[in-house]
């Protein structure tokens, strides 16, 4: 629970800014009281409680001194390499957050990739109705999750593309709930929910030459000349997928023979490696490794960045017999142990 000094204390904040602008200053007061909740007090819910309150004051000030949007201060940060220090603050908010509340993690995760790029913030609207379940799950306030997503939905198109609708031609852009389109087996079928913008990936040419653009995941019924029968099949195109998996095997045996040139040794064989396509841009080899390399790179203590990627069947064995060339190429564990306890110890000297 948070001391009644530190309520107290943020209580005073919020009477100094009734009575004087906000300013750089209460800022860096609301971030000190959220680094001693959160990480001193451990009050979790209360810690966050003023890191949103923080949060506000940090758009508020974005607001006052440029006239934008956090999100248009970070696309300018971005585009520019350069570095401001009000989203700096909303990162460390977010770092001292991310090991208790999903939503932090998820935002913190991908501080380094553009926005553009991102998987979670654009589509955060949507997901956070789940990681807040799994938030509550986290905090057994919640016995069971059951969460469904039913066939057919969120397959993106591009906005120009013409679709059939019961009142004639629209484009796929304009459409909305209650719209009737006309299904694969030629009846209509009614709009149920429209989902938030993304980017298309791929361009499908129809043999009448056709052209569609849409993402990966779309899902087409397609004739299948090797079986002569119709069938499903993502953009991708799962036909593809045995091809896909013995190159990537056959990737992983040159990547280990070059390791075992280097080193004289490599106690890792492909048998460790798992190679699985289900068609989710979140889910395959080089997603996982890029996020063990994200992970390693920010600081993240080695084993536990081994379990989160789920590169790994066996993370702890893999881990093991990886270290020697990890302590040669990121921070070793002890190192980040060691800053650990440091910056433990600096936020208590803070406190006092």
């Amino acid at each position: 629970m948070a001391s009644e000094y530190l309520i107290k204390t943020v209580n005073g904040y919020e009477d100094y800014i009734k009575n004087h602008e906000i300013d750089g200053q209460v800022l860096n007061a609301y971030v000190m009281a959220t680094q001693t909740a959160i990480c001193t007090e451990h009050d979790i819910k209360y810690g966050v409680k003023v890191s949103n309150r923080a949060k506000e004051i940090i758009n508020y000030l974005i607001k006052k001194q440029s006239g934008g949007t956090f999100a248009q201060l970070e696309d300018f940060a971005q585009e520019n390499k350069t570095e401001f220090e009000l989203i700096n603050i909303y990162y460390k908010l977010l770092k001292m957050e991310a090991p208790d509340v999903l939503d932090s993690y998820m935002l913190y995760v991908e501080k380094n990739r553009k926005r553009r790029d991102r998987f979670y913030e654009p589509r955060r609207k949507t997901l956070k109705l789940v990681t807040d379940k799994l938030q509550l799950l986290e905090d057994d306030e919640l016995d069971e999750l059951f969460v469904h997503m039913p066939a057919r939905v969120g397959k993106l198109l591009s906005d120009d593309t013409d679709v059939l609708t019961s009142k004639g031609w629209k484009k796929h852009g304009k459409l909305k709930v209650g719209d009737k389109v006309v299904g694969s087996d030629g009846k209509f079928t009614k709009v149920v929910k429209v989902f938030p913008k993304n980017q298309t990936t791929h361009t499908v040419t129809m043999s009448d030459g056709t052209k569609i653009d849409c993402h990966f995941r779309h899902e087409w019924t397609v004739f299948d000349r090797r079986s002569s029968r119709w069938d499903m099949a993502k953009t991708r195109g799962k036909l593809k997928d045995p091809f896909v998996q013995e190159s990537e095997q056959r990737l992983n045996d040159v990547i280990l023979n070059i390791i075992r040139i280097k080193k004289n040794d490599c106690p890792i064989d492909t048998s460790q490696f798992e190679v699985v396509i289900n068609h989710s841009p979140m889910d395959n080899m080089l997603v996982k490794a890029q996020f063990l390399d994200y992970l390693l790179k920010d600081g993240t203590h080695p084993k536990l960045a081994f379990e989160l990627s789920t590169l790994f069947p066996d993370s702890e064995k893999a881990y093991t017999l990886s270290k020697p060339y990890l302590d040669v190429l990121y921070r070793t564990a002890e190192e980040v142990e060691r800053e650990q306890v440091q910056d433990s110890k600096t936020g208590s000297a803070e406190e006092e």
